[in-house]
């Protein structure tokens, strides 16, 4: 297995005044990789040059005026791009803001395409090229760049996920991993668990020849258990870790996952139209405990049965009564809530979390739930079963 070292950004910044792309030692590592004809992989799950547009005098941000989101700017094309629905502008010269017009606009954050840049001036001399959705415009493309890669005509490639995993390439001996922590702070719980498994496949390029390889982590919160369980390839110490946080906390594997979703360009009536559908799984449960109108946040901390930790239990019907989810005691509500990406598309969203043990129980009663409710006519309900992602 490759050699590991994680490097701390917060103390690289100190030093650069600034947060810099490169540490001090991912740049002496790969001058030397350079002068010993080694290659090199670096990768950033973010393609674009600068993230956002911001003007410091006034403040403005560039949105998108269809999703809750700023616009990234791509230098090749000039323009200020939204991901998420396509939407494109051109590059402004000055501060959109009719009250301002400052024309020293500010490009901040960092994408792909920026690091090939930076990488163009620090090291003049190598074969720099960018692998991401936006390099490769025709369906050749992508394997035209791995041929020139292994036949080494390249010497140094920048990429995204695409680049992760599945590549065998005996002349790499050095990985750079731009931003190791940049998926970990995604509203998410299995966030660790995508960094762990990232940060280990994109760690596997390296070193699969001859010549040992080693792996350059930098991110500004170093200590995070992902990041150190990575850096060792301790897969069992991040599992005992792992499930003992989705233990106390009730998520999967221990539970199982239903996610409900509302979308509609009115915000208040999906709002509202959330608030009506907790209302009515509530009506199931019928009342008895205080606990059963709480929201998450408002009660104690959730968990699973016999965890240690005081779950949101919802009540049982009286046996007159009985409920589609009566035998559903370890039902856990969260929400409702704006979703992470509250709006996308031109569409709100709101969520609605619930989390027990016997699913096939909880899909019939959605199920019905879902035939009878009255919803407005411009709002839509969604139902995910064990989601990949809540987004």
């Amino acid at each position: 297995m490759p050699l590991v070292r994680v490097i701390d950004m917060r103390q690289e910044a100190r030093k650069e005044k600034g947060a810099p792309i490169f540490s001090q030692r991912l740049k002496e590592e790969i001058t030397q990789r350079l002068e010993r004809r080694e290659q090199v992989m670096l990768f950033l799950n973010r393609r674009g040059y600068s993230t956002s547009l911001q003007c410091l005098s006034c403040g403005y941000v560039a949105g998108c005026p269809n999703c809750s989101v700023s616009l990234t700017y791509h230098r090749a094309k000039q323009k200020i791009c939204c991901h998420i629905c396509g939407h494109e502008a051109s590059a402004p010269a000055v501060c959109p803001n009719e009250k301002c017009g400052n024309p020293a606009i500010r490009y901040a954050g960092l994408g792909t395409e920026k690091v090939e840049d930076t990488l163009a001036k620090l090291f003049p001399r190598a074969r720099v090229r960018r692998m991401d959705s936006d390099a490769l415009k025709r369906k050749e493309d992508y394997r035209r760049i791995l041929g020139d890669f292994r036949t080494g005509k390249i010497d140094i490639l920048v990429g995204t996920q695409m680049i992760a995993k599945g590549l065998h390439f005996p002349n790499v001996t050095l990985v750079g991993i731009i931003y190791a922590d940049l998926s970990l702070h995604q509203p998410d719980f299995r966030a660790g668990e995508r960094t762990f498994q990232l940060l280990t496949q994109v760690s596997g390029r390296a070193g699969r020849g001859e010549v040992e390889g080693e792996v350059i982590v930098q991110a500004f919160t170093p200590f995070h258990p992902a990041i150190q369980y990575a850096r060792r390839h301790d897969f069992g110490g991040f599992y005992e870790q792992e499930l003992e946080f989705r233990e106390q906390l009730g998520y999967p594997p221990l539970t199982r996952v239903a996610l409900l979703t509302l979308r509609g360009r009115n915000e208040e009536k999906v709002r509202l139209s959330a608030d009506h559908i907790r209302k009515e799984i509530e009506k199931l449960v019928g009342p008895g405990s205080q606990k059963a109108g709480k929201r998450e946040s408002e009660s104690a901390e959730p968990g699973p049965v016999n965890s240690g930790v005081t779950p949101v239990y919802l009540p049982a019907f009286p046996l007159s009564q009985p409920p589609a989810v009566h035998a559903l005691p370890d039902l856990i509500i969260a929400g409702p809530a704006p979703a992470p990406l509250l709006r996308a598309e031109t569409y709100y969203r709101y969520q609605l979390m619930l989390r027990t043990r016997q699913m096939s129980k909880l899909s019939r009663s959605l199920l019905k739930l879902m035939e009878t409710l009255a919803l407005p006519e411009d709002v839509s309900l969604t139902l995910d079963v064990d989601p990949v992602d809540l987004a």
